[in-house]
Formats: structure tokens, sequence, C-alpha cells
């Protein structure tokens, strides 16, 4: 509450300072190419007599300045002329006599202090997004809810970048409506070349994959997201191109409506690619610190959670880095306090598989030089959720710690799983293969938007009515 009030009061100082001094504006006018300019420099109102004053006309190391005044509301044309250098410049005086350059959006005196607000405002909801985000890390790092704050956290920091780096070089609303607009279409086009890569990258994974994992239809998950993200990319270029030809919509006339559409559907596109782009940098930085958390060394029991076996009955290379990321914790934790824990290989046994992944992880784990005694096999689970729920109730002790092994993609969303069926468990991950890594974490973005979709769409769905509010107004800003 305080911080929103201080936003209010901000608000309503910025706009008396520009309703106090507004009737006055200092225009600078910075030709495009140098040139040496030679004659009388004059200034003749062609249009709205009366509207406006000039004075105090001159130029300043190649740059040409002036005074306006408002003196009653309209619109007035200037012509400036200087030797051969022409050029029409257009003023607008509101209601509350404010003078406005180029549009009703346009350059004020008192401008920037929009721009300064807008940073302002991020700014404080960048801190606000922080602070549950850092709460959330505390009462549940599990928590697939962090990862829409995180990518929240970036996407407003990119915009307080934006506006940092303006802040003292705009001076008009419609420089804050194009630069909120600017952020999306930059993070769009740092996408792009990202997405085209991960899509390649990712079809040369999905042979590898198929290669050491076997056939899976999740396999092809992480290719036909690629190729959609890249498709949805690459749709205002095709649409631009299908307006340019087309003859039904003109979208050569900047105050037409058809120029108006191709920017609301190009910049909605650009949004909501940008919103999946900081969710997915969201999901794999925090993929990243799942698997890299560093766990106390008081553990009961350490869970491996199974996956697909090899005809042979023989681990296959990413169950097998499941079981060594056990057994090197539970060796560092021998070190570290003498306490040894129980392996509890978990996963049921498939179709097409010699031998249940339990047991798999179990011949693996004896091979290993792991004593019978200290294994504890929990064979009927077939996804996640019974890995743990079976393992817990073979454990059947409430006050056991315990811990799970996985590959380190899947470590956050397996302690989403336990966490959200009331297992309090701590993950340590397993290397991903290369070949595995790409479609991995394409996987897990897909899992991060399908938990929380319903606030997603609901972010999505702001963003856009956010993209056709601003260019209503830019729209409304030319034609008026």
């Amino acid at each position: 509450m305080k911080k929103l009030l201080i936003a209010v009061g901000l608000t309503i100082a910025a706009f008396i300072y520009i309703i106090c001094n507004g009737g006055t504006y200092n225009a600078e006018i910075k030709p495009y190419y140098r040139q040496a300019f030679s004659g009388e420099l004059t200034a003749a109102i062609e249009e709205g007599e009366g509207v406006i004053s000039v004075e105090n006309l001159r130029e300043e190391k190649g740059v040409i300045k002036y005074t306006v005044h408002a003196v009653t509301k309209g619109r007035a044309e200037i012509l400036i002329q200087y030797g051969d250098y022409t050029t029409f410049v257009t003023y607008y005086v509101n209601s509350l006599g404010v003078v406005t350059e180029s549009s009703h959006l346009g350059k004020s005196t008192g401008g920037n202090l929009i721009i300064v607000l807008v940073a302002v405002y991020a700014a404080i909801m960048l801190g606000s997004f922080i602070n549950k985000f850092r709460k959330g890390l505390k009462n549940d790092f599990y928590d697939y809810h962090n990862i829409t704050l995180l990518g929240v956290c970036i996407f407003i920091g990119c915009i307080i970048l934006y506006f940092a780096a303006y802040m003292f070089t705009k001076q008009a609303l419609l420089d804050s409506l194009r630069g909120l607009v600017a952020v999306a279409g930059s993070l769009a086009f740092i996408a792009l070349p990202i997405a085209l890569l991960t899509t390649v990258l990712v079809f040369i994974s999905n042979l590898s994959l198929i290669k050491h994992e076997g056939k899976n239809k999740k396999n092809l998950l992480g290719t036909f997201f690629s190729v959609l993200f890249f498709l949805i990319l690459l749709f205002p270029h095709f649409l631009e191109e299908w307006l340019q030809r087309q003859n039904i919509i003109d979208v050569h006339k900047e105050s037409g409506w058809g120029n108006y559409f191709d920017m609301v559907v190009t910049n909605s596109v650009y949004v909501i690619v940008a919103y999946l782009f900081v969710i997915l940098l969201a999901t794999v930085i925090m993929g990243i610190a799942a698997s890299h958390r560093k766990l106390a060394f008081d553990k009961d029991y350490m869970l491996i959670l199974g996956c697909r076996v090899r005809k042979d009955g023989t681990p296959t290379p990413l169950l097998k880095g499941r079981a060594d990321a056990a057994l090197k914790f539970a060796e560092n934790q021998k070190q570290a306090t003498g306490k040894e824990l129980i392996f509890v290989p978990s996963g049921g046994q498939g179709k097409d598989e010699a031998v249940s992944e339990a047991e798999c992880i179990k011949n693996y784990l004896l091979s290993c030089g792991i004593n019978e005694n200290r294994i504890l096999v929990e064979d009927k689970s077939k996804n996640t959720y019974e890995n743990f729920k079976f393992s817990v109730e073979k454990i059947n002790d409430e006050n056991a710690k315990l811990a799970f092994a996985t590959t380190s993609y899947h470590v956050f969303r397996s302690g989403f799983i336990a966490s959200r069926n009331g297992m309090k468990a701590d993950g340590v991950g397993a290397r991903t293969k290369a070949y595995f890594g790409i479609n991995a974490f394409i996987r897990e973005l897909v899992a991060t938007l399908e938990y929380e979709k319903k606030k997603h769409f609901s972010a999505i769905g702001l963003l856009v009515i956010v993209v056709v509010a601003i260019e209503s107004l830019l729209f409304l800003s030319i034609v008026y």
C-alpha cells in the first residue's frame, strides 16, 4: 500500500509539473545529415494561426532551436527555413494548455518525467515480484509459481533496462508506449535465432535420443514445440508479405486501418513470444538451480526414480546416471557425517521391459558394491507421483529424511510432485546427456505452462490487451 501511495503521489506531482510548465516547449531540430546552414533562418505558421507563437529562433552548432508558446487549443503547423533547408513541424495544444510535438502524445515539456515514472513503476513492480519470488523459494522451492514469478521478473527487468537507457533522451508519452512494445520486439528478435538453433538441435537430439533411449512419443514433444515456436516467430513476416501483396486492406498508409491491424497482430505475436521466451529462461534457470542445490548430509533414504530399461534388463545411460548421482551423494554424506543411507530404487515394469526399473537399479547398485540390506525395492509405480507415494509407503517412517535422485532437468518437476502430495524430499540431479538436454528443457517448459496454464493464459491475454490499447492510442494520435 505504501508503494502504491508513493507511485500515485509521483504521478500527481509529474502531471502537475507538466500542466504548469507544458504551455512552453523548447524545440530542437537536428537534420538527418550534416550540412552547412546559410541564409536567413525563418519560422512561419502555415496552419493554425493563433494556436501557438514562436520565439527565440536560432541555430547553435548545427541544431535549430526555438521556443513554442501555447495560445489556445488546436493544431498548428510551422514551416522552418534556413537557406536551402526546409522542414514542417506540427504542434498540438490540448485543453490543459500543454504543447506537444508531432502528435497528441508527442514530445512536451516534462515529457521525460513520464519515461521516469514508467521506470519507477516497473522498479516498484520488480521489487514486489522479487519479494514474492524470495518468499516462494523459502516456502517451497519446488513450486512452478516460482518459475512464473522469475519469468515476470526477467520481463520487467528488461523494461527497466530499456527505459533506463532512454530516460534522458526521450520526452514523449508516445516514446513510452513504443518503448513498452519495443521491449517485447527486442526479446522476440533475440528469440528468433535461438528458436532456429533450438529447432535444429532438438531434431538432431531426437535422432540420438531414439538411438540411445528408444522410441517414445514424448521424445517428439520437444521438436513439435520448438518448430511451433519458430513458426510463430516467423508469422509476422509472412503476414507482412501477404498484406503487402493483397488488395483487401491498405497497409501503405500510416493512418490507415490496415497498418493498425498489421501492428496489432505483429506486436501481439511478439509479446506472446517474449513472454514464452522469459518463461523458458526462468524454467532453465530454476531447473539448473534445483539440480545444483546443496543438500544437508542428514538423509535416511535415497529414492532413485526409474526410467526406461534396455531390452536386456541393463540400465540405459539415463537410468545409470540417476543411480550414480545417488551413489555419489551417499558417499559424500558418509565421508562428511559417517551416516549411511538406504537406497530405494523405484519403478515398475513396462510391457517391453525384461525386468522392472527398480530391479534394474537394484542390480546395478549391487554391482557397485552396495549391500542388499541397504536396498529397499519399490517396483509397482508407473509414474513420478507413484514413485514417491509407493516409496514412502514402503519406508513407513514419518520422521525419515528423504532425498531423491533423477536426471538434472527432472529434479524440479519431481520435487514439485512430491511437495504437492505432502512429501518433503530434496533432489540431486544426474548430468543430462548432450543429446537429451535441449529436448528435456523444452519438455519442462511445456510442463511449466501446463501446471499454471490459467495464470499463463491470463498473463498472455493481459499482455495482448495492453498491446491493443497501446497500438490504439498510437493510431489515434496519428489519425487525430
